[in-house]
């Protein structure tokens, strides 16, 4: 096994996870539709970078409710403030002091699955998508940190790389399988979103298979061959890897704009391509993540995208809410993309100082 970069970050994945936020903040600004991809990225990156972290340290994971639960809860800490922060800023859009009875009860019910990050789990588009409408992902990823004590101790029992391909290949095929089985199902119809939208692209099961691929892929990274390979091949694997992007938008232009969203085009769709492109730049041994890796922009940007993930949408929400009352929707949504990452980077690095001074404090 090798532990070529155990003691410090992959900075070609800082750039893949660089890419798929800004794939999400584009996404949200309407400027392109690849936000499903980003998010993709994030849930495999997660469950990559976990098991790299922690495959050495397995012994101190234990694999029990209470302790598993801690694990989640201390990963989970860092944004969690964040999360409340943004999620009362969000609160003046429920109208509270225009509600019916039904309508507070209503309220509290969706104010406290938010607060435990429970909100995920309810299929209700009210539910999930609430307040801030993306923290439903710091509710999958909850479930998910619990789950990686697990994961962790399944992985350290498969004895070569076949078995751990048998797994990932088996978490694809899962999700292939009850994504095509439930993707006629008209449950909860009061909701705003068809219920295959929240189980193949908000259920926390469902995103477990992202996850666990993931996983499966530090545990092969890990183990592969520490002999270098031919950087010319490597760049090649890099360059398809990358292509993705551009194939993923013609194909939003070409089917989606025409057919819509399917069952499969939200999330089992990247699957594939998402994990070969982790995997490639993982590997870092081709000239175009080599290059990459030194690129401060893209580092920062992935630095501090945790934050800006949480702050973004609120804050374009509230900006073009007032800009596109005062001007064209073309110049209003120029000045609004503007605003809204200068208030996003300012936020996050703010809150980042906030923490470090956190920690001071505490030690």
């Amino acid at each position: 096994m090798t532990t070529q970069y155990k003691n410090s970050k992959i900075n070609a994945l800082q750039i893949i996870r660089a890419f798929a936020f800004m794939a999400i903040f584009s996404y949200h600004c309407s400027l392109t539709a690849l936000g499903s991809w980003g998010v993709s990225v994030f849930f495999i990156l997660s469950g990559f970078v976990l098991t790299y972290s922690h495959y050495d340290r397995s012994l101190q994971l234990s694999c029990d409710p209470v302790s598993a639960f801690r694990f989640a809860a201390g990963k989970m800490a860092r944004l969690y403030p964040l999360h409340l922060f943004m999620m009362v800023l969000s609160m003046h859009y429920d109208r509270l002091l225009t509600f019916t009875e039904h309508g507070i009860t209503h309220f509290i019910a969706r104010l406290t699955a938010d607060i435990f990050l429970m909100q995920s789990w309810i299929p209700l588009s009210d539910y999930y998508y609430s307040f801030n409408v993306l923290s439903w992902y710091l509710s999958d990823m909850l479930f998910l940190y619990f789950l990686f004590p697990f994961i962790l101790a399944l992985l350290h029992h498969c004895t070569d790389k076949k078995q751990i391909i048998q797994i990932l290949l088996s978490a694809f095929l899962l999700q292939l399988l009850s994504g095509w089985m439930m993707r006629g199902s008209h449950f909860f119809a009061a909701s705003a979103y068809p219920f295959i939208h929240w189980f193949t692209y908000v259920f926390p099961l469902f995103r477990a298979g992202d996850f666990l691929i993931g996983c499966c892929l530090g545990c092969l990274f890990l183990q592969r061959d520490n002999s270098k390979a031919a950087t010319g091949l490597y760049t090649v694997f890099e360059a398809l890897a990358l292509f993705q992007i551009p194939a993923f938008m013609l194909f939003e232009k070409l089917y989606i704009a025409h057919h819509g969203t399917s069952w499969w085009s939200e999330g089992i769709l990247f699957l594939p391509f998402t994990a070969f492109l982790i995997y490639v730049f993982a590997c870092s041994q081709g000239r175009i993540s080599q290059k990459l890796s030194s690129c401060r922009p893209l580092l920062f940007i992935a630095e501090i995208s945790p934050y800006c993930y949480l702050i973004h949408f609120v804050a374009f929400r509230e900006i073009f809410h007032y800009v596109s009352q005062a001007m064209p929707r073309t110049s209003a949504l120029c000045i609004t993309v503007f605003l809204v990452a200068l208030i996003s980077i300012t936020g996050s690095l703010l809150y980042q100082q906030l923490l470090i001074w956190q920690k001071r404090q505490y030690y």
